[in-house]
């Protein structure tokens, strides 16, 4: 939470193409992308604290997103 910059803004697009956000791609890690993480981690029951973007999260977002 609170993170910026580009590696957010990607991170924006690839819940975009999962239809899991819908807010602004401007690179901010806020409550509503926290939201979305943890939405992702649910429905692929990823053993990660929710709404924190960890290297389980990461791989699962990178492969959907593809």
């Amino acid at each position: 939470m609170g993170s910026t910059g580009t590696s957010v803004r990607q991170l924006q697009e690839q819940l975009g193409q999962l239809r899991l956000y819908t807010g602004p791609v401007d690179g901010y890690y806020n409550q509503d992308v926290a939201a979305a993480v943890a939405r992702m981690q649910q429905s692929r029951a990823i053993d990660e604290p929710l709404g924190v973007y960890g290297p389980g999260t990461r791989d699962a977002i990178s492969t959907a997103a593809m």
